[in-house]
Formats: C-alpha cells, structure tokens, sequence
C-alpha cells in the first residue's frame, strides 16, 4: 500500500465529522445508497471525511471513514473505479469471484458490492455514468487479467494521483472541469491503448485521419473529446483510435497534447520574458504546471523556462 498523502482537494465539496452515521448521511445524500457497520468500535477520538466533486456524467469522492468499517451498497447506473491510497481495502462483487484487495478494483452498475476499509484507508471514487460511449470503453474491464494488470493499475494510480495534486492550482470550477476532463480523456486513452484491436480493418482510412488531423489543428483550443472525434468522421470510437494511431504512430489525445505544446512552445519564443510561462500555459488549458512542465521536456527534451531563457538570449 502506499504512503499517506495530503489531499489539497481544495474546490470539492468536503464534510469532516466525527460521527460515523453523520458521514454515512452524507454518502447517502451525494454518492450512493450504503449499509455501514463497525468491526471494532474506537475508543479515540476520528474524524471521517468525505470530499467530492460532480459534473453530469461522472463523480469523484474521496472517503476517509476514520475506524475499522464494513460497506455494503448495490452500485447504481455508473462504473466505479475505487483508488485505496492508505491503509487496507478490499473489494468482493458478484460480477467477479474473488476479493481485490489493496488494488485499484473496478465495479460495474447495478452490482452487490461487500467492502472493508481499516481506521486509516483513504480511497478516492471515480464515477462514470453509464452510456454507449462509456458501456463500450468500460467493456475491457470486466476481464480480470485486464483490471489486475500491473500496467494499468500502475497508470490508473498515476492518472488519479495526478488528478488530485492538480486541485492545488485550480482557483475556480471552470479549472476543475479542465481538469476533470483530462482525467476521463486519458482513462478512456488508456484503455483504447490496452484493448485488443483484431477487429480493426488493415487498410489505412488516410483521408479520414487527415480529415481528423485537420480538425484538431485547425481547433487547438477546443476540449478534446473522443466522442467529437467519433462523431465528426463517422468511425467508432475503438476504429478511429486505431486506425489513427496505425496511421500517425500515436493516439488521437496525444497528438491532440502535443499540438498545443507545439503552439505554447511557438509562444514562448514569439514573446518570451512578455509573457511568462504560467500564462502561456494557462492559454491552452494546461491548468497544472508542473505536470505542462514535464510532458514539455518529454517533447522538447528541455524545461518552457529554458526555452524562455533561449528566447530571450535572441532578442
């Protein structure tokens, strides 16, 4: 299990309480219906704690119950992917015949789902509603062999992990639905990228792609969608990720990524000590700047603030 961490979910929702039935109210109230018991009752004073933050398709709750708790809930119309980040957890559903503990599990809608948290576990909830679009991406995770991956559970505790140290910089709920946004794009990335894809026809739709291509291009600062995407070439989701990643070398969201890196890059030499590196990034919606810093120097093999320095060498 990992080490303890601060969680600076700044714009969520949040209730501390030191009254377990008071944060099982609260549950209730804003997540899903719940059954809780005590193991062991504790003596010492602990505080529960609930944070979430919602948008029409999709949820993300972080729970800290405080005490040695069994839940007991029949999961709704949504997918839930649950992050253990202290202490112990375990998962047991009906879909799957065997207990995930201290792993990210997965849990699919409308199932009976048995859990156990110790005093200290922290776990963040991610929420996606069910629809095609998320029915079919979700449709890998029902294998076993997929879900336990130590890859995709290694990516999937990144993405959260990044997802939640970003709420450090996020002043307002505009941000935090870039941020919320990014996350399900590279979710929905991730799982493209670990699904079969024999189904895919060899050919290569080239006019397609470039079609896409253009549009992205010609659309930087739009928020990436793959349904868009979908819908504006007339190719399933699951082909157009394919046949685009055949066809360019990577996939739709990265291309996407690396464009605007490409026009922030072209910022910061254009206008260099003008402009400083957090407006330039803020510009093209990269709201974390330590995270539009690294994929930067993944790119450029350099910092922004080099290439600023660069930049102002030439002037």
């Amino acid at each position: 299990m990992r080490n303890q961490i601060e969680l600076p979910l700044t714009v969520f929702s949040r209730h501390v309480s030191n009254d377990i039935g008071q944060l099982h109210d609260a549950i209730n109230k804003s997540i899903v219906n719940i059954e809780v018991s005590i193991d062991a009752y504790c003596r010492n004073r602990f505080e529960s704690y609930l944070a979430d933050i919602k948008q029409d398709d999709f949820q993300a709750s972080f729970i800290r119950y405080g005490i040695n708790t069994n839940v007991q809930c029949l999961q709704d119309n949504y997918f839930c992917i649950v992050t253990p980040y202290t202490g112990q957890h375990s998962v047991q559903h009906e879909v799957f015949n065997f207990i995930q503990e201290n792993k990210i599990s997965f849990i699919p809608p409308h199932t009976n789902i048995n859990m156990r948290y110790s005093a200290d576990c922290g776990h963040l909830v991610l929420r996606f509603k069910s629809s095609p679009f998320i029915d079919e991406i979700f449709k890998s995770f029902y294998n076993p062999n997929f879900i336990n991956n130590p890859q995709i559970q290694n990516c999937l505790y990144r993405l959260s992990m990044d997802f939640i140290h970003s709420h450090c910089f996020i002043k307002n709920h505009s941000e935090t639905e870039t941020v919320i946004n990014i996350l399900k794009q590279e979710i929905y990335d991730l799982v493209l990228n670990f699904s079969t894809n024999d189904h895919i026809d060899n050919s290569l739709q080239h006019c397609e792609v470039a079609a896409i291509i253009e549009f992205i291009n010609m659309n930087i600062k739009w928020d990436y969608n793959i349904e868009d995407l979908s819908e504006l070439s007339n190719i399933p989701i699951r082909t157009l990720y394919w046949r685009f990643k055949r066809h360019t070398g990577i996939s739709p969201y990265r291309y996407y990524l690396n464009c605007k890196l490409k026009c922030a890059r072209l910022d910061i030499l254009k206008f260099g000590n003008a402009l400083t590196v957090t407006d330039i990034a803020t510009r093209y919606g990269f709201v974390h700047l330590s995270r539009f810093s690294s994929q930067y120097k993944l790119l450029f093999g350099e910092l922004p603030k080099q290439t600023m320095k660069y930049a102002s060498t030439r002037r």
